[in-house]
């Protein structure tokens, strides 16, 4: 646009380019993440619910549908890869339970056996199963014989893969699949809620002492273009990292290029439009990309 620190999409500075959606735009000091269309799901004040920074697509699309769920009785089943938020998600959502019974958590990847730890003759309410796809086969047994002696129980479960796949590879039964309905919610990986990143950073900024003012927009967008499979906590990680390796003024990429995943070379799905204009457009740009 003229400006004297130019424009940059993608890393890459440019007077003149095509951007798609989710693609990260940096102009002059600002940065930007380019939306094709539904530009209104995006408006709004970034908010925090418990531990959960997000925006108030976000909200729509995963948050408020397990609360909705939870609030009226049915059990529900939320995938998403690491670090993303789903066990800060689950744990929200049981609370919401807490005034109909006991809230009973099992912890599929702890590194000791887990068990039920229900008191004798207790039959609990709500069962909050994190990584559900790796917990022992008696244990999830034992979860659909307290489900079927009590009516109302709920289920919030969360898997580290789509729970059908889950279910193919043998990782859960179909008998425990079947307990969900169909109902599961996936939360997207960093990489396709690029426009929480920002906000991501400054609440880990925040709680982890580092001013503002030593992250610049170029270090912002290496992170917010970045890969992140390991979700938040790899992020923080990195983020401290340049910090103690910078101890005074801005924060170098330069020190933790290593920790920056590249970011996967498929744009984050648009769902299907139903505005044949659009749809033309974007066929009439392909062709025009591959020289028709």
């Amino acid at each position: 646009l003229g400006g004297d620190e130019g424009t940059f999409v993608g890393g890459v500075r440019a007077r003149r380019i095509g951007v798609m959606h989710g693609d990260v735009v940096r102009l002059g000091r600002q940065l930007a993440i380019f939306v094709e269309r539904d530009l209104a799901s995006y408006a709004g004040a970034i908010e925090r619910s418990g531990d959960l920074v997000h925006g108030p697509k976000q909200r729509r699309d995963w948050i408020e549908p397990v609360l909705d769920l939870v609030r009226s009785g049915s059990s529900v089943c939320i995938e998403g890869p690491p670090g993303v938020g789903k066990r800060t998600l689950a744990k929200l959502a049981a609370a919401l339970r807490e005034s109909a019974g006991e809230v009973v958590t099992i912890d599929g990847s702890a590194e000791v056996k887990p068990t039920t730890a229900a008191a004798p003759g207790a039959r609990p309410m709500t069962w909050v199963v994190f990584d559900a796809d790796r917990l022992p086969r008696p244990v999830k047994l034992e979860i659909a014989h307290s489900i079927g002696r009590s009516s109302g129980v709920v289920i919030i479960a969360t898997t580290s893969q789509p729970l059908d796949r889950a279910t193919g590879d043998g990782h859960v039964a179909p008998w425990f699949a079947s307990l969900f309905s169909g109902k599961r919610v996936t939360i997207p990986a960093l990489e396709a809620r690029r426009e929480d990143m920002p906000a991501i950073v400054r609440d880990i900024a925040d709680r982890r002492g580092i001013a503002l003012e030593r992250i610049t927009p170029e270090f912002l967008e290496a992170l917010v273009r970045a890969g992140w499979p390991g979700g938040v906590p790899q992020l923080e990680a990195t983020l401290v990292a340049a910090s103690e390796a910078s101890p005074e003024g801005a924060l170098s990429i330069d020190g933790v290029a290593g920790s920056l995943a590249r970011a996967t070379r498929l744009k984050p799905s648009l769902p299907p439009s139903a505005d044949p204009a659009l749809a033309r457009a974007r066929l009439e740009d392909a062709l025009a990309r591959a020289n028709g």
